[in-house]
């Protein structure tokens, strides 16, 4: 682990949360790469911190898809290489389609309402240009997708294999012009329309995912959308 964190001020009712903050802005400002490995005992010495505030600060970024750990070997940066990503993405279309199929069969004005308020989220975000906060608003809303359909198990299928994904991409620090973003709110936007209508949600879905999946490519590894 070639970096130094600065030391840490204990306050102990939210020193996990701290501690969760610095490794991950370590990881977003590439002073940790994908695929390093996190050695608990040499970072809880850096921070000045005890090993039990580092292993639960790094539960808390598994669960944000940030760090990958390997029973009885250690925890390393999320890295996926293009076929981790095809086989996330397979996986996705199938997975996803089933959650808002559910959804759409079930959804209350409420589930709609909190829907357009995330896709608003996403919009204010992509108008400020601030894509870690799109990102993350983005996120949001495809989990609360998953928590309503109400299939608790779609859900965590879905939690464990397409939040790596999100981590992933914000970790390379995507370029996205603001018109870019707004086409992805859109995209999010008809998502929602569609659940609200009844109108074929899993069809709308599908085809945003495409969308969704040439841009992820283009950025990850160069590979350009294909053309309509």
């Amino acid at each position: 682990m070639g970096f130094k964190l600065d030391r840490l001020p204990v306050r102990r009712m939210v020193l996990k949360d701290r501690v969760s903050e610095l490794i991950k802005a370590a990881i977003l400002s590439s002073k940790l790469e994908p695929g390093d490995r996190i050695v608990e005992m040499r970072l809880a010495a850096d921070l000045g911190v005890g090993t039990t505030a580092v292993r639960e600060a790094l539960f808390e970024l598994e669960a944000q898809g940030f760090v990958t750990r390997v029973t009885n070997k250690a925890t390393f940066v999320t890295q996926l290489s293009k076929d981790d990503v095809a086989q996330i993405l397979t996986v996705r279309r199938e997975l996803e389609g089933l959650a808002v199929q559910l959804l759409e069969q079930r959804a209350t004005e409420e589930n709609i309402a909190l829907l357009r308020e995330i896709v608003e989220k996403m919009r204010g975000a992509a108008g400020h240009s601030d894509v870690q906060s799109f990102y993350e608003a983005d996120l949001e809303f495809h989990r609360t997708i998953w928590e309503l359909s109400g299939n608790r198990h779609l859900a965590k299928a879905l939690d464990i294999t397409v939040v790596p994904l999100f981590a992933f991409f914000i970790m390379k620090n995507p370029s996205d012009s603001v018109s870019q973003l707004l086409d992805s709110v859109e995209w999010h936007g008809r998502v929602v329309e569609a659940i609200a209508r009844k109108d074929n949600a899993r069809a709308c879905m599908e085809s945003a995912l495409q969308f969704f999946e040439e841009q992820e490519r283009w950025m990850l590894f160069g590979t350009k959308p294909t053309p309509d």
